[in-house]
């Protein structure tokens, strides 16, 4: 690709990526004046790589009840629906549709002060943050069986926030994992779906159809996360999906067998 085919391609995703938060800060309005409405004093200042993400950490704010960070992101930070939003969490869209009326009229209520936290504060905040973008990759992922492109945006979406959540916290081995997870899963989007949509069992796709650039992405990921010795969820689900891919392209007979990190837990 020419150097200026290349900066034409960057405008086009830049040009994407800005109409895409437009429509989530439109849609998320009328929580976002709640919050602003029942805000102290923000320090605008701290550092946050993106607005979308300063967000999540504002919405995972300790008052709130924990059963309902992720539903709360995923709407006002995301702007999905609650139909959508209520998928991940195997109810009905009206049951989803009433926790959420209730959760606000209980932030407004109880008249709980939202915040920029300080850098000190993120890390109590950081696995509500993880669970809500994780689970927008996974309603994207699902919407991917079918011809929805809003599948393929929300899941390009998540990944692009697990990109700057390492930005803002490079030294948290759970947002690597997640990240890592997120992209083996992604390096065989083209692989999972036959001619009919019909779905194929890793175990039947063909190894040639993965992006082994994302999945050596992934590997550097998955190694330098462990590298702390601090496993966790993401981490683990990320070795298994290294490890399920292994089996499938050894079965395959590929000559493009993925290495495993230095780390002995993915040796297991």
């Amino acid at each position: 690709m020419s150097g200026g085919a290349l900066e034409d391609t960057q405008r086009t995703i830049e040009r994407v990526a800005r109409v895409r938060h437009q429509r989530v800060v439109s849609e998320s309005e009328p929580t976002l004046l709640l919050l602003k409405d029942n805000s102290t004093e923000m320090n605008l200042a701290t550092e946050f790589p993106d607005e979308r993400l300063k967000l999540l950490f504002v919405c995972a704010h300790p008052a709130i009840d924990p059963t309902m960070h992720t539903p709360l992101m995923l709407q006002t930070v995301l702007g999905l629906d609650a139909a959508r939003i209520a998928g991940a969490f195997l109810i009905s869209a009206k049951t989803m549709g009433q926790r959420l009326v209730r959760a606000k009229t209980k932030i407004r209520d109880a008249g709980i002060q939202f915040e920029i936290p300080d850098k000190g504060e993120l890390p109590g905040r950081l696995e509500a943050v993880l669970e809500a973008i994780y689970a927008a990759f996974g309603i994207g992922w699902d919407d991917m069986a079918g011809t929805d492109q809003r599948g393929r945006d929300l899941t390009e979406e998540a990944i692009w926030l697990a990109r700057v959540l390492l930005e803002l916290i490079p030294d948290e081995p759970e947002a690597r994992g997640l990240l890592a997870l997120m992209l083996y899963c992604d390096a065989r989007r083209a692989a999972r779906r036959g001619p009919d949509r019909e779905y194929i069992a890793l175990s039947e796709q063909d190894p040639k159809l993965w992006s082994f650039p994302l999945i050596d992405e992934a590997e550097q990921q998955l190694g330098a996360a462990f590298k702390y010795g601090r496993p966790g969820r993401f981490q683990l689900e990320a070795a298994g999906q290294r490890a399920a891919q292994s089996r499938a392209t050894s079965s395959e007979g590929s000559s493009r067998i993925v290495n495993p990190p230095s780390c002995s837990l993915v040796s297991a």
